[in-house]
């Protein structure tokens, strides 16, 4: 239990220094903006060095703020737990192309079905600089909750429910209660992975996720330049709409399976003790 309540404080304490640095970050961006006379609304009106620089900080700040939680939350849990960070990297590129692939399809099926529709392209001279700057960015946003919610919750406690439910919450602040249920779903498919395959193939994957629907198809709920930005026109109780996929039927489904999947032997082994406490009474 006081392992647990140990856990769980470190993770809050490191999510809470993830929001102080990006605000600090944040704030000096927009003071930056005010000094060209921008706003983080009209950055594509200023000339493209300033694009490029606005872009820069911002990256920057992501960088910031959530590697250096990242790089505590692993120092702490080298020290605290028996597990040890393998970093060969194997299993990475699979988890990697894994969530891509499961994000582009997820986005392609959503246009195939007019529920989303693709916004004109930027044309601005800065775009292709733009756009790879925050492809960074969402990279390393996709690193803490892994770190925070497996490295260090689920190492310290060993508990998965615990893990899942750090997961959800440093994932789903800004989603609907639907996409509350599917990050939950996601953190408990992605701890198993993570117990058998390493922190890097879970980590890849949900990176791939969050570039696949934040950046080669950026679906409304994400911020920045995206390669295909998208827009809502129908079916978001399908597809998730304006909150993203995850706030979607479709992609709770499919996490609702992929949980079981992963956890079939202990779901299992519940239903046999069930059975044979019934028998009894």
């Amino acid at each position: 239990m006081k392992t647990g309540i140990k856990a769980l404080g470190i993770a809050l304490g490191l999510w809470l220094l993830r929001n102080a640095l990006l605000n600090l970050g944040l704030r000096g961006l927009d003071a930056l903006l005010q000094a060209w006379g921008a706003t983080e609304a009209d950055v594509v009106r200023l000339p493209a060095w300033a694009q490029v620089c606005a872009w820069a900080a911002y990256t920057l700040t992501m960088v910031v703020g959530y590697g250096v939680p990242a790089l505590l939350g692993i120092t702490y849990a080298g020290r605290h737990t028996q597990r040890t960070l393998a970093l060969n990297g194997r299993g990475v590129e699979r988890g990697l192309l894994a969530g891509l692939a499961a994000g582009a399809g997820v986005s392609v099926l959503a246009l195939v079905a007019d529920s989303m529709r693709r916004e004109p392209a930027l044309f601005a001279g800065a775009a292709a600089y733009v756009t790879i700057l925050n492809a960074i960015a969402i990279a390393v946003a996709a690193v803490l909750p892994e770190i925070v919610s497996k490295r260090v919750v689920y190492d310290l406690t060993q508990n998965a429910a615990l893990s899942a439910l750090m997961f959800m919450f440093v994932t789903s602040s800004p989603m609907s209660p639907v996409g509350s249920v599917t990050a939950l779903l996601m953190g408990l498919a992605g701890v198993k992975l993570y117990v058998r395959r390493g922190l890097l193939t879970s980590a890849g994957m949900f990176i791939g996720w969050r570039l696949a629907t934040g950046w080669l198809f950026a679906w409304p709920n994400a911020s920045g330049a995206g390669v295909f930005r998208l827009y809502t026109v129908s079916d978001a109780w399908l597809f998730g709409g304006d909150r993203g996929p995850e706030a979607g039927a479709l992609v709770l489904g499919a996490c609702a399976l992929c949980a079981v999947f992963c956890w079939r032997t202990e779901l299992r082994g519940a239903w046999s003790g069930l059975m044979k406490r019934m028998k009894k009474t």
